[in-house]
């Protein structure tokens, strides 16, 4: 499971997008209840989630932030979904100031 993991995680890092990043987090997840070594595989996906959160940011994607969010509640860490629904609210409030801006523009 590791070096398929690994090999996953190379093309979704030189990918540059969160969704690759965040499927390898999942595939890491699922790696670690398959083989029981979920202490070697959730670093793995905290690390990868991580990732996808910072570049879904980066992106703008509300979509992304909210999904990397939920993918950390899932491993337990509320804090970061909480702070990742914030981040998303954020980049909605931001993207409707800036369609307002344009509408009024033309």
């Amino acid at each position: 499971a590791a070096p398929a993991w690994r090999e996953a995680y190379v093309a979704a890092h030189a990918s540059r997008d969160w969704p690759g990043m965040l499927a390898v987090g999942d595939a890491a997840v699922r790696a670690g209840r398959a083989t029981g070594a979920a202490d070697v595989f959730e670093p793995r996906a905290r690390r990868a989630y991580r990732t996808a959160l910072l570049r879904a940011h980066r992106q703008g994607s509300r979509d992304g932030v909210l999904a990397a969010g939920e993918a950390f509640g899932r491993l337990g860490d509320h804090d970061v979904e909480r702070m990742a629904r914030a981040e998303a609210a954020k980049l909605a409030i931001r993207a409707e100031a800036v369609a307002r801006r344009r509408a009024g523009a033309l």
